[in-house]
């Protein structure tokens, strides 16, 4: 279903109303023709009850709260303050370090500051940081996650700010759904969004090579916008720090080439949006296993499972999308960024249509 005239609290209703099967798609669809505010003609048109509505609106003003408060608790003192940045409260953890909610007080701004972790300090860590600062930094696109500042502070940590994304992730988004799995006009709206970031990624010649659902966030208005360039390199050149043969991602949303440690490009990226828009819509991704090396020899040897097997109702079109885009040979696949955009919004043109007008041109 097509939401991108719907902004802010509305969507973030509409959307939670959808994911818990209290809205239909063709209720919201003849509301939107309706005109005026559309969680006011819904119920008007009688499509939710006003008190089921309430608890909706209730339900995401609630989740916007816990989102945008700063922790009651102050940070730690060690780490309360960094040059130009107020730490407000830890957002998360890796791997690579910590990412913390800050405030740049010369510009009285929120931003999202991510910090390596002091075990990490390795030149090949700090180089690999920088380098995903400045890769982030040359792109200004409303689906790639901004990045504002870098550099070393005082006391040597190394930081990065960024956009501050409010609203989670797509794992975050499809967990939240019944069954783990977002309907399919959502799934296909994500990963839409997502693949606009991957064209302006691709135009600037970069390969991401660790596209997943927990790095797909979600802004307020409900665009979800690529992040987490850690792995991105030049589709051409020397600055990649690991060499051929260093298998690097994420096993469950890795290529078969990326798996087999060799040469990747945007095809690469083509495949695991296929494997997360198969994530979305299934609750889980292509290929799992006890362990990444299970995963790997999966994706390496085994044919994509049938997304029909878990959603029976998928449009064709989508299903054609996902075998094409999970193709194991790069040149059966989507050649470029821009032809699985096209072919998204063809899908998700299909999956706007009435049920038999669907059947017809799916």
């Amino acid at each position: 279903m097509e939401l991108e005239g719907v902004r802010g609290l509305d969507r973030l209703v509409i959307e939670r109303g959808l994911a818990r099967g209290v809205l239909s798609p063709s209720a919201v669809a003849a509301a939107a023709r309706r005109g005026g505010r559309l969680v006011d003609a819904l119920v008007a048109a009688g499509a939710v009850a006003p008190a089921v509505m309430a608890d909706l609106i209730a339900a995401v003003k609630a989740d916007a709260e816990q989102t945008l408060v700063p922790a009651s608790r102050p940070a730690a003192a060690a780490v309360d303050a960094l040059g130009d940045y107020e730490l407000l409260e830890k957002l998360g953890e890796g791997g690579m370090g910590a990412v913390w909610r800050a405030r740049q007080r010369s510009l009285d701004r929120l931003v999202a500051l991510k910090l390596i972790a002091g075990d990490q300090l390795e030149p090949e860590a700090v180089q690999r940081f920088v380098r995903e600062a400045r890769t982030a930094a040359r792109l200004n696109h409303p689906h790639v996650v901004r990045v504002f500042d870098a550099g070393r502070a005082a006391d040597g940590r190394v930081f990065m700010s960024l956009e501050l994304v409010t609203a989670g992730d797509a794992k975050q988004l499809a967990a939240a759904a019944p069954g783990e799995r977002l309907p399919e006009a959502r799934a296909l709206e994500v990963v839409r969004d997502a693949c606009r970031g991957l064209v302006a990624l691709s135009a600037a010649g970069l390969v991401h090579r660790d596209i997943k659902p927990a790095n797909i966030f979600i802004a307020e208005d409900g665009r979800a916008k690529l992040a987490d360039l850690g792995l991105a390199r030049q589709a051409r050149g020397d600055d990649r720090i690991t060499t051929t043969g260093l298998v690097v991602g994420t096993p469950a949303f890795m290529a078969p080439e990326q798996a087999d440690g060799g040469e990747v490009d945007v095809r690469a990226d083509v495949y695991a949006l296929g494997a997360t828009l198969f994530a979305l819509l299934c609750g889980r991704p292509p290929f799992e296993g006890a362990t990444g090396v299970v995963v790997l020899c999966k994706v390496l040897n085994d044919p994509a499972p049938d997304p029909r097997t878990f959603v029976p109702g998928l449009t064709p079109r989508t299903v054609r999308l996902l075998q094409r885009a999970l193709a194991k040979a790069p040149g059966a696949r989507f050649q470029r960024a821009d032809e699985l955009l096209e072919a998204l919004d063809e899908a998700l043109a299909v999956v706007a249509q009435p049920g038999p007008a669907r059947r017809a041109s799916g």
